[in-house]
């Protein structure tokens, strides 16, 4: 695998889905401060620099302490990459790779981030979790550390005929979990193990993983044979990572109707937790409501059969819910923030054919009072568009494809009660 360090620096804002075009398209935490001296800045950057030229995706999972320090760097997992051997003004002439990771800490100029990929043997750049055949290939899904562990969700991917809906040349095909036993030696040296987690071309649990208790929860984004796109919600005891089979998805447990566990996965009889349906999002829990945040954004599908809309909804909004739990009630989306890359920007001067998406949140970083996201932007080509000329748009324009960093204030129902404006607190207590 090829190692590359990128230091904080200035560059381009930017921006999955490359794969529109050419291929088919983590809770984290931030480390203290020495006591000797005042907390740095730790707001996240992805700087164009040292031949990684942008991606998309932008999981975060805190990965153990180091021994000598009570820091906890951060493992950021990119999707589609645009890498370099060699200095480029732009990305003509760059790799295209499927994947990429970064790994971050706090240091005394604040955020600063090294990118891995990989390298085949005649020295060619790869993705970083490659498979030895190369196809079919992986998008790095969602992570999380269990006893000092890392885990890594990879969404199969292999070439298709467009579909229906969002036009994209390419089928996925499984959701696999990588396992790294030693997450803290440097990322060149570590050797993944690969086990199935579920077979299936119309459910992927790993849109969020979450630890709570004794199990890990997956968010499954679905596209079920009878139509609907609702998220569904599996489950798997940590108990089952400590063998770690082969295949996974015996230990699956699927949240079905009437509101309890059911052992297997129950595509027939599954219960949604949400009516709209996004395959990339965070859910992370919210330290001063006790609340669970989900964070995600276009392309949003409606479940047509439990809620208005049209699929493939392409929109520039990025959405909120809370839960008390993970099963939910989850409360209704309500828009967090809009993207103003889309439709040309706020001056109406930007590409008319970007769009942006992969939205999810990254808790850790956040200030106190805010929530700290992340989405990306891409080029998407429309109906008569010819998609190599849209691809030699997105390699010149340095503008995209690299993670745009947000921070927003809380939504009044996420604010402490002290926090909250003095005509909220009157309504609550007239009611």
């Amino acid at each position: 695998m090829k190692r590359v360090t990128s230091r904080r620096g200035r560059g381009a804002i930017g921006s999955t889905w490359l794969a529109l075009l050419c291929a088919g398209l983590f809770a984290c935490a931030t480390p203290r401060a020495p006591a000797d001296r005042e907390p740095v800045d730790c707001r996240p950057d992805f700087p164009f620099q040292d031949g990684w030229l942008g991606g998309d995706a932008a999981y975060s999972v805190a990965l153990p302490a180091q021994a000598a320090s009570d820091e906890r760097p951060t493992l950021w997992l990119f999707g589609d990459s645009f890498v370099s051997e060699t200095p480029l003004p732009d990305r003509r002439g760059a790799h295209f790779v499927h994947n990429s990771i970064g790994l971050s800490h706090c240091g005394e100029n604040g955020f600063e981030i090294e990118y891995y990929w990989g390298q085949k043997s005649k020295g060619e750049p790869s993705a970083f979790f490659d498979s030895d055949a190369g196809s079919p290939y992986w998008w790095l899904f969602d992570g999380f550390v269990h006893a000092g562990v890392l885990y890594v969700g990879l969404l199969e991917i292999e070439a298709a005929a467009p579909d229906p809906i969002l036009k994209m040349p390419f089928r996925m095909t499984g959701m696999q979990l990588a396992r790294i036993e030693k997450p803290n030696a440097p990322p060149l040296e570590w050797q993944p193990q690969i086990a199935n987690l579920l077979r299936s071309d119309r459910a992927f649990p790993g849109a969020a993983m979450v630890i709570e208790g004794d199990y890990v929860y997956f968010f499954t984004s679905t596209a079920l044979r009878s139509g609907r796109q609702p998220r569904l919600l599996l489950r798997m005891p940590l108990a089952a990572l400590t063998t770690f089979p082969e295949d996974l998805s015996t230990h699956l447990e699927t949240w079905v109707e009437g509101g309890r566990w059911k052992a297997g996965w129950q595509p027939d009889h599954a219960l949604p937790v949400m009516h709209d349906n996004s395959s990339e999002m965070s859910v992370e829990r919210h330290a001063a409501s006790g609340k669970w945040i989900a964070i995600y954004g276009s392309p949003i599908q409606i479940d047509a059969g439990n809620a208005p809309g049209a699929p493939g909804d392409l929109s520039d909004e990025i959405f909120l819910r809370h839960a008390n739990q993970l099963e939910g009630p989850w409360s209704e989306r309500v828009v967090l923030y809009v993207m103003p890359e889309v439709e040309g920007g706020p001056d109406g001067e930007g590409d008319p054919n970007t769009i942006c998406y992969a939205a999810k949140g990254h808790a850790a970083f956040a200030r106190h009072g805010r929530l700290l996201f992340t989405y990306v932007c891409n080029l998407h080509s429309k109906a008569g568009d010819n998609p190599y000329v849209i691809l030699q748009r997105l390699q010149m324009n340095m503008n995209l494809y690299r993670p745009v960093v947000v921070e927003e204030a809380l939504p009044p129902a996420l604010r402490p009660e002290s926090t909250r404006p003095l005509s909220d607190l009157l309504d609550r207590v007239a009611n």
